[in-house]
């Protein structure tokens, strides 16, 4: 509520930097979302505690789904950014009441200052360094608006939406899903190392091809989807596809500081993140958003080499050893990726591009995954089988 009223006061100081009048309105609208969401957090971290994913991942998909249909739709319907604003409500009071109805716990109208005490000296640094890690996450969208036109800046977040639509809830699930696991095997560093090594091969062999099928099908995505008129925005697509194919592997990173208790090792590294983002965003800022883009992309490498560096400190897992446990699939992904580009050379249609490239993509990578034998390709299909029994 406190943050929600800043919001709401800075609001014609936001227009006025923009120099966009209706960002005003815009602002303060959107901003509720930030009320609507805080009040799922209990039920969603009783959830996790109880490792309950699928409930969650349900939840996450249908608020997903039907805000991005209404979004979609008001798009269609000429209601420009309105489409945006709308979209994000929606998905925030779909999820929040989905958790509400699911749950049983109510709130208790009584302080512990105990429990405040406990929860803060722990939570305090994560506070600080999310909420690093949000103004980073706003910094691109606040320049572009301000450096270049509402339109460039149209063009780059519809990009990025696309983009990080799949890490930003997809990787939600898996850090949740992990956490307790690790947490149960915290004070034992060689458990611990040899599990994280698991779920970041796992995690690598779903979310890589995933982003370079995601970034070879952007256009005819986007054709079809968005139509024509934003195709500008496939560009940035497929360079920020390249970038936050790392998301997943920069969040398990900074999840396994949190689990050993050492949230000092996650700010410092959060700190020490944003100084080198901020400058090479600043860098890249006079040669377009092009090369923004790029240097975003090369940012996550950067982001990776200081998460790695803490966790090496902690259970002896360097950068490059990590690079050693996963290079296989981000190989595997740059080949089905140059393969399912030359295949659609040769077809016309967008939508027959989307399918047949999807089918190619996967049909290849899964098939060269049990060639090379790689281990983690029958892991996923033991997974499914035991899902599939569990169904019957």
């Amino acid at each position: 509520v406190v943050v929600y009223f800043f919001l709401y006061w800075s609001a014609p100081y936001i227009a006025s930097f923009y120099s966009q009048p209706e960002l005003k309105q815009i602002t303060r609208v959107m901003g509720v979302s930030l009320i609507i969401s805080a009040f799922r957090i209990v039920q969603q971290a009783k959830l996790v505690i109880a490792l309950n994913f699928r409930i969650q991942a349900v939840f996450s998909v249908i608020a997903v789904v039907v805000s991005g249909l209404i979004g979609i739709y008001m798009a269609y319907h000429q209601f420009g950014v309105w489409a945006l604003v709308v979209q994000s409500l929606v998905s925030a009071f779909i999820s929040t009441v989905s958790f509400w109805i699911y749950s049983r716990w109510m709130p208790l109208w009584t302080f512990s200052i105990q429990s405040f005490q406990e929860l803060f000296s722990f939570g305090s640094k994560l506070l600080l360094a999310g909420v690093l890690h949000t103004i980073y996450s706003n910094l691109y969208t606040i320049v572009i608006g301000r450096k270049f036109s509402s339109v460039d800046l149209g063009f780059f977040s519809r990009g990025q939406t696309m983009a990080y639509f799949v890490p930003s809830n997809m990787t939600n699930i898996v850090t949740m899903a992990m956490y307790p696991i690790l947490c149960s095997i915290q004070d034992d560093y060689v458990k611990l190392k040899k599990t994280f090594k698991v779920y970041i091969r796992l995690v690598c062999f779903i979310f890589f091809p995933i982003m370079i099928i995601l970034a070879v099908l952007s256009e005819p995505i986007i054709k079809i989807v968005l139509t024509d008129k934003w195709l500008p925005s496939v560009f940035y697509v497929q360079i920020l596809c390249i970038a936050y194919m790392w998301d997943p592997l920069m969040r398990i990173n900074a999840n396994i500081l949190s689990v050993v208790g050492r949230t000092d090792y996650s700010l410092k590294s959060e700190i020490i993140k944003k100084v080198i983002s901020v400058i090479v965003l600043f860098i890249t800022i006079p040669f377009g958003i092009d090369v923004m883009c790029i240097g975003l992309a090369l940012y996550c490498i950067i982001d990776l080499l200081v998460s790695t560096y803490y966790v090496k400190r902690i259970i002896g897992l360097g950068f490059w050893d990590e690079m050693r446990n996963i290079y296989a699939f981000f190989i595997l992904s740059l080949v089905i990726g140059g393969v399912v580009f030359v295949v659609n050379i040769f077809v016309e249609s967008d939508l027959l591009k989307i399918f047949i490239g999807t089918l190619v993509g996967i049909g290849l990578y899964i098939s060269m995954c049990i060639i090379f034998r790689i281990k983690e390709v029958f892991d996923f299909w033991s997974i499914i089988n035991s899902y599939l029994l569990q169904k019957k």
